[in-house]
């Protein structure tokens, strides 16, 4: 099997195995997550030691 008939392969597989990916919603909180911020059912979840640390750094 010669490597341009291997990627065909590989390229039709992968065209045939997206159309039941799903779509990522909520792609804008992404940067949340990564930052550390807890969700909860789709909601960002601030206890209060987060209200604390963001006064001071409002305050500084």
């Amino acid at each position: 099997m010669s490597r341009n008939s291997l990627l065909g392969l590989v390229f039709q597989l992968a065209l045939t195995a997206e159309k039941s990916w799903r779509k990522i919603r909520g792609f804008k909180q992404l940067p949340d997550v990564i930052n550390g911020i807890r969700f909860q059912d789709g909601i960002a979840v601030i206890t209060e030691s987060d209200k604390a640390a963001e006064n001071q750094q409002i305050a500084a």
